[in-house]
């Protein structure tokens, strides 16, 4: 082929890499918020425990903290699912589908969830299936918390606490379980690390904080001890490679939930310092190459000051560049959702009270 007839293919292939690089923001300065919906688990008891109170744009709700919800949805259909793992709510955008994780490992799968309102009673309404089958699937002490669904593939990950140790569930096309079904035990490979409380997902990459674990060696031989951040996927974590953990430069501090923002490419990790015993700042923001070669890396961000001390929930907009927090005194959920637009850019959130309602669950939907 002639040289001048390669040009035609070089234009098309160099405007194909723009297009693909356009929406993520290297310098992490925004993206659009709009058309963006808020989806809240309440687990107070009134006025009726297991709801999901759900904002269709988290703007209106922004500039109106006294804005009521544009739907609720509540109902029978919800018993299993009322005591809400922390972070236990997650949206699969691409599905259309709500999925909410208990405390015990029971999953409700809400499909249609954009045009679900008002009280759902029926399995039309509801799927419900169970993480494993009985207390031979269970870790020492159990408890299930945060959630996430990969958009690519579907893929829902879920943290598993025990008494001395804990995993990632992984549930492959959790759309294709019918009612009462039970999901055959599969985890992400752990080494040796504990007490893992945060999970977040995005194009096969699976991120994952734990509060503790075996040392990690570095390349110098050095051991880092202490909260660590790994990145890996579906089939595990390396042991010493891809990991943020230890030194005085990583700032993580306990429980260390997660959100990403695929808009700007970042990964953002909340922790609750009151429950630390500690100060510093409540959220750290880590750029993915960081992970390498990761080990006592400072965030490249960092989000909030001392007033944000106990956060417990973080949930982010994906494409969508919102951001959410919950809050708790220890086990206990409050009222409180702190919520940022843009946040990297305006990293002051707007403080939202939300009455009786006692917030476990966060969740956006930025399909629109």
């Amino acid at each position: 082929m002639r040289p001048n007839a390669l040009l035609p293919l070089l234009g098309a292939a160099l405007a194909v890499a723009l297009l693909g690089t356009a929406c993520v923001d290297p310098d992490g300065s925004g993206g659009s918020t709009s058309g963006t919906a808020l989806y809240v688990f309440d687990g107070a008891t009134t006025p009726d425990k297991g709801r999901v109170l759900v904002w269709n744009d988290a703007s209106t709700l922004y500039g109106d903290p006294a804005a009521v919800p544009s739907r609720v949805i509540s109902g029978s259909a919800l018993d299993k699912v009322k005591d809400l793992g922390f972070g236990g709510l997650c949206m699969d955008t691409s599905g259309n589908r709500l999925y909410m994780v208990s405390v015990t490992g029971d999953v409700a799968r809400v499909e249609s969830v954009r045009s679900k309102s008002g009280t759902l009673t029926s399995t039309a309404d509801a799927v419900y299936f169970t993480l494993g089958n009985g207390s031979s699937d269970r870790l020492t002490g159990s408890r299930f918390g945060q959630a996430a669904v990969d958009p690519q593939s579907g893929t829902l990950y879920v943290t598993e606490q025990g008494d001395s140790e804990s995993r990632i569930w992984v549930v492959a096309r959790p759309e294709q379980y019918a009612q009462n079904a039970n999901v055959p035990a599969q985890t992400v490979t752990v080494s040796g690390d504990k007490k893992g409380y945060g999970v977040a997902a995005w194009l096969g990459v699976v991120y994952a904080t734990f509060q503790d674990g075996n040392a990690v060696i570095g390349g110098d031989l050095t051991q880092y001890t202490g909260p660590r951040l790994r990145k890996g996927s579906s089939a595990g974590f390396q042991a010493n490679a891809n990991v943020i953990v230890g030194g005085a430069n990583t700032q993580l501090k306990r429980y260390g939930v997660l959100a990403y923002d695929s808009g700007n490419d970042r990964v953002y990790v909340a922790s609750h310092l009151s429950d630390t015993g500690t100060s510093g700042a409540p959220i750290l923001v880590f750029k993915p190459g960081q992970f390498s070669p990761g080990l006592d890396q400072a965030p490249d961000k960092t989000l909030g000051d001392a007033s944000l001390n106990n956060l417990r929930i973080l949930a982010h907009g994906g494409n969508k560049d919102w951001l959410a927090a919950g809050t708790s005194s220890g086990e206990s959920p409050s009222n409180v959702v702190y919520l940022w637009r843009n946040p990297i850019t305006a990293p002051t959130p707007r403080s939202i009270s939300l009455g009786n309602a006692l917030v476990r669950g966060l969740a956006f939907d930025g399909s629109n």
